[in-house]
């Protein structure tokens, strides 16, 4: 609440056990050098020559409040600060990052760039906020999208066990799986599936090694069952990866390559002269490429990435 006459903010009243939620809004913009440019030194006779590009990129993240606007420390908490040990610092004073992205210059701004920046901004925001919640509001871009490290993707692993390739997490194997066992088949649905063999493996080059697409199937009786008899039946190779969705997957990664371009195209940016755009490939792309995979059955691939938990 605020004053109507002063203005001035004032503070909640808080029952037993309630804190103050303030809300944290990213804010976030690039600029380009050449774009503000708006008076020029000319001799006589001479025409201006603007530049076509926008010249050198700054980004720019902020994280901003209503108590005190941006998120950073004052100058009075500053030399608080400074009066610590260094080993007692904060990482950072303040939230805002600014990077420079570009050939030869700093990477895009991404989801690993903006969760380092918001482990700086939550700290920040504890030291100049004690005993309040902090409600985070972020920018919407496709630039954000991710996954963790051990994320159940079937993006991250191999057809076989060893190699290169990611450490998965454990999980559970859904119920609803499709067809349960036969009578004479230990079901294996809502039990525990680890992602790599276990460190005292009988077999010495798999302990401890991720487990590969065809072995996590091969556990999961229900679907490994169905998933062989289908293609006995219909006399084709069980493959890890049909024609079908490679040609689905080249779909997704020209999706993404057009949202990304999207995001660069509100920010300024324009892919070089002569280079095809992610939006032309797209199109060239729509009539022969299918969006979706129609056969669940079709790959291994396929069907793993089907499973609820993946």
């Amino acid at each position: 609440m605020y004053d109507d006459e002063s203005l001035e903010h004032v503070p909640p009243i808080l029952c037993l056990g309630e804190k103050e939620h303030i809300l944290i809004v990213q804010d976030k913009t690039v600029f380009h050098t050449n774009k503000y440019c708006q008076h020029t030194w000319l001799t006589n006779n001479q025409q201006p020559i603007q530049k076509k590009r926008g010249g050198c990129a700054i980004h720019v993240s902020n994280f901003i409040c209503k108590t005190i606007g941006q998120i950073k420390l004052s100058d009075e908490q500053i030399c608080e600060q400074l009066d610590l040990p260094p080993e007692l610092h904060l990482a950072a004073f303040e939230a805002q990052k600014i990077t420079y992205p570009g050939k030869g210059f700093d990477a895009w701004w991404d989801l690993k760039q903006l969760i380092e920046q918001v482990r700086v901004v939550i700290k920040v925001f504890e030291y100049t906020h004690p005993g309040c919640v902090g409600v985070f509001m972020f920018d919407r871009s496709s630039t954000y999208g991710g996954f963790t490290e051990d994320t159940l993707n079937v993006n991250s692993i191999n057809l076989n066990p060893r190699g290169k390739q990611k450490n998965l997490r454990d999980t559970i194997i859904p119920w609803n799986n499709p067809d349960p066992a036969h009578a004479d088949e230990k079901d294996t649905c809502g039990k525990v599936q680890h992602m790599c063999f276990p460190e005292d493996h009988e077999n010495p080059q798999l302990q401890g090694q991720p487990k590969g697409i065809k072995a996590v199937l091969e556990e999961q009786k229900s679907v490994w069952s169905k998933y062989s008899r289908i293609h006995k039946e219909c006399g084709t190779k069980e493959v890890k990866k049909c024609a079908q969705c490679t040609k689905s997957q080249v779909r997704k990664d020209a999706e993404h390559r057009v949202a990304e371009a999207a995001d660069m195209e509100q920010q300024g940016d324009t892919p070089p002269p002569g280079e095809t755009s992610p939006t032309e490939e797209m199109t060239a792309l729509e009539d022969k490429v299918p969006p979706t995979t129609v056969d669940e059955w079709c790959c291994m691939y396929w069907v793993l990435s089907l499973q609820e938990d993946f």
